[in-house]
């Protein structure tokens, strides 16, 4: 689709954007992408050709086909104009503050690893728990708050808006809808100073994508308009128990503070798929917070402030 039909055709402009684009991506793996449009592409998802691809040994299945997802390539992060330019960077804290916004009736048999990720998110934290869209609204109201992480693991569907794009929403326990309205009325009245810098985990179905290309109606986007540093999500309807595998491996690594967010989600997909053969990572995509890393303040030293005998 995307060589073939949006970047088909015989003009000779077009054509030359292709075959750079297509060259670009496929001459090596690692590189780290910004793609900056309002055309909402699934990038991580997209395949390259296998004739763009400089073939070193021949290779066959899995083999063949993973190295040609981009998200398997490249650190990627998408944008569309949102970048968050924030005018205050806040001092990191030596404990960060985390919070898990759960709907507790998803696996309540417990068939998936959601315990141990929300074991993981409150190790050697400032760990809060909102189960009610009344808790979560009291905390986005607050003008101090400061979350270095928000983790949602809920539900995502998507609800209609008249004649504009439907309008991604989220439920807690108590099913009462989250939008992107309900982040812009809390926060619409605090500045650039804010202390609102958190980086998002949206682990609910369809939360990298808003539906139609809406932006507007992307609770993401507006998460990143007040504050936020980056937003991952997936972009399809998610099996619960990938699901929480993949929030497990992502936040075991990031909350170690040694990675960026980027390297991180790339590191994820790449070991899914490379010794799990499968390639559910790369549904996951970056709305900016490629380069947002989890800081720790260093924590004194005994002797500090302490006279000492030379």
């Amino acid at each position: 689709m995307l060589f073939g039909t949006l970047l088909g055709g015989g003009d000779p402009r077009v054509e030359r954007f292709r075959d750079y684009l297509a060259e670009a991506l496929a001459a090596r793996e690692g590189l780290r992408v910004r793609f900056d449009s309002e055309l909402h592409v699934p990038w991580p998802m997209v395949c390259l050709r296998p004739e763009d691809v400089p073939v070193t040994r021949p290779v066959s299945g899995p083999d063949a086909l993973f190295p040609l997802f981009l998200g398997h390539r490249h650190q990627i992060e998408q944008t569309g104009g949102a970048y968050p330019w924030l005018g205050g960077r806040r001092e990191a804290p030596a404990v960060p503050s985390v919070s898990l916004n759960h709907d507790t009736r998803v696996d309540r048999k417990g068939l998936t690893r959601a315990a141990e990720v929300a074991a993981v998110l409150a190790k050697d934290t400032s760990f809060v728990e909102r189960t009610t869209r009344a808790e979560l609204v009291r905390a986005l109201a607050d003008g101090g708050l400061c979350e270095q992480l928000m983790y949602f693991w809920c539900h995502g569907h998507f609800v209609s808006n008249g004649s504009q794009p439907a309008i991604l929403a989220l439920k807690l326990t108590d099913q009462t809808t989250i939008d992107a309205q309900t982040v812009r009325e809390r926060r619409r009245g605090f500045g650039d100073d804010s202390p609102f810098q958190p980086f998002v985990v949206l682990n609910a179905c369809h939360a990298g994508i808003p539906e139609g290309g809406g932006d507007l109606a992307f609770l993401g986007r507006a998460l990143i308009h007040a504050g936020a540093r980056g937003v991952l999500g997936p972009q399809i309807e998610m099996p619960q128990v990938f699901a929480a595998e993949y929030a497990l491996e992502f936040l075991s690594s990031y909350l170690r503070g040694a990675e960026t967010a980027g390297s991180v989600a790339h590191a994820v997909a790449r070991r899914f798929a490379d010794e799990l053969r499968n390639p559910l990572g790369f549904a996951y995509a970056l709305h900016c917070g490629m380069d947002t890393r989890l800081e720790r303040a260093a924590l004194p030293t005994a002797d500090t402030g302490q006279e000492v005998a030379v």
